[in-house]
């Protein structure tokens, strides 16, 4: 079953789907009229993701054609999708070699500041026709963000624990992802009806109840979680963003004891858009609160950083959920701690030291 796009016109208007950390978002104006320009270096990063990249996201046999083989299709269309491809390409080489080689960086971003240009011109010309190629670029800016900020955490936050801490809990990631919703939603049955489908669809999505008790020890913990806000005047908004994440986690957690028979009738493994929906479907007041850095919203953001951090083989997401408990943890201090022993646990921290 597909799902709709939530309405997040108000959180566009704080922070464009483009806002990509560390990147410069001048348009070049020259960008519009030059001629695509391709070396037979990026025909070795094309290479790369075709053989590698691609089949290293999902990790499902039946679905990596989408990322094989149609994302290139619509990047031979529209060149902007095509650099977002070379630059994730170069990313992924990165990240495979261990992050010593700079330079891979370096291609990556000049990749992407082309694309980022390429982006914001049809945001200004959009038509149901390059609504696709919209998504297709926001999936990878999406990855490309998550990627390359932690590959360059150490050098750019290294005098900056406020960088660190606005990275972690999605000052500009979590406005750009809802931003892309308001943007495409218009268009929403007519991305459900083509070529990336599969990425819209979340299956038996509508069918799931958070009110029942998840079959695991999490859940039991997160429903303790409403005796902080029983008496808050945000109570109704930290339960909104509490059923969110049980259903969420409810949705992931089914894939465990799926036959195999019943997950290719699903078409793949969608247990990572699960910690994704969550940002999705938890209401913006929720995102203000923890813009705010209230303790609640900080604490039930450390649940979601435990539950990043089950995704933590992706290479894309390597380390993110970790990072988030820890400065969680940081901010809140030892008063709150017993609140989040559990999400401490589960990324190998306690009290903020390694276990």
């Amino acid at each position: 079953m597909a799902h709709s796009f939530p309405d997040c016109s108000r959180t566009l208007g704080q922070t464009t789907p483009a806002s990509t950390p560390g990147t410069n978002f001048g348009t070049p104006q020259s960008f519009v009229a030059a001629p695509p320009n391709f070396s037979i270096r990026d025909l070795e990063l094309l290479h790369h993701w075709i053989v590698s990249t691609s089949v290293d996201i999902y990790k499902t046999p039946g679905v990596d054609a989408l990322w094989q083989t149609i994302l290139p299709q619509i990047g031979f269309q529209h060149p902007f999708v095509a650099h977002a491809i070379l630059s994730l390409a170069a990313l992924h080489m990165s990240y495979i070699n261990g992050s010593q080689d700079r330079s891979y960086i370096m291609e990556a971003s000049q990749h992407h500041e082309i694309g980022v240009a390429g982006f914001h011109e049809c945001v200004n010309n959009l038509t149901q026709e390059k609504s696709e190629a919209l998504l297709a670029w926001s999936i990878l800016n999406l990855l490309y963000v998550f990627s390359i900020s932690r590959q360059l955490a150490d050098s750019v936050e290294r005098n900056s624990p406020r960088l660190r801490k606005d990275r972690l809990l999605g000052v500009e990631w979590i406005p750009m992802m809802r931003g892309i919703d308001a943007v495409l939603g218009p268009y929403f049955d007519f991305l459900a009806e083509g070529r990336l489908s599969t990425i819209l669809q979340l299956g038996n999505w509508e069918e799931l109840d958070p009110e029942e008790a998840l079959p695991n020890a999490v859940d039991p913990e997160l429903r303790l979680l409403r005796g902080l806000w029983e008496n808050s005047s945000d109570a109704e908004v930290y339960e909104q963003a509490l059923s969110a994440m049980r259903k969420c986690r409810m949705y992931t957690e089914q894939f465990q004891t799926m036959d195999t028979q019943t997950l290719q009738k699903w078409g793949c493994n969608r247990a990572w858009a699960g910690p994704m929906a969550f940002v999705h479907f938890a209401p913006q007041e929720y995102f203000t609160l923890l813009h705010q850095r209230q303790p609640h919203s900080l604490i039930l953001f450390a649940y979601f950083g435990a539950f990043l951090h089950t995704l933590d083989d992706y290479w894309f997401l390597d380390g993110w959920g970790k990072d988030i408990v820890e400065v969680v943890d940081e901010m809140l201090g030892s008063y709150w701690r017993p609140w989040i022993h559990s999400p401490l646990q589960s990324v190998g921290l306690r009290a903020g030291v390694n276990i």
